[in-house]
């Protein structure tokens, strides 16, 4: 082989190698989003939730929405054991709240 194509190999598997870093750390960022807002959903979803809950619960299906891509739901929120619940669920989650705290006040 000669030097030029030996630097033109190297070159090639630098930019490949950088590369794959930016995904990786794009990648764990976006499941660390999706696990703390999985944790702040299970925390404030309750029968009956209060002002604030029902306030933390809308903050969720907001950024739900931000997240999600599209993908099909297999990832890791899947493979601990539980699946989160979709945006619909956010808010319909939210509206119920809504609708119980206006009927009682």
């Amino acid at each position: 082989m000669t030097p030029q194509s030996i630097a033109t190999i190297a070159t090639f598997l630098t930019l490949t190698s950088l590369l794959g870093t930016f995904f990786q750390v794009q990648l764990a960022t976006w499941l660390r989003d999706l696990m703390t807002l999985k944790s702040k959903y299970e925390l404030n979803a309750g029968d009956n939730p209060t002002a604030d809950e029902i306030k933390a619960l809308r903050e969720c299906a907001y950024t739900l929405s931000g997240l999600y891509n599209k993908v099909p739901a297999c990832s890791a929120a899947t493979s601990c054991g539980a699946a989160m619940p979709s945006a619909a669920n956010y808010t319909a989650t939210c509206s119920k709240a809504s609708a119980r705290r206006s009927a009682c006040c």
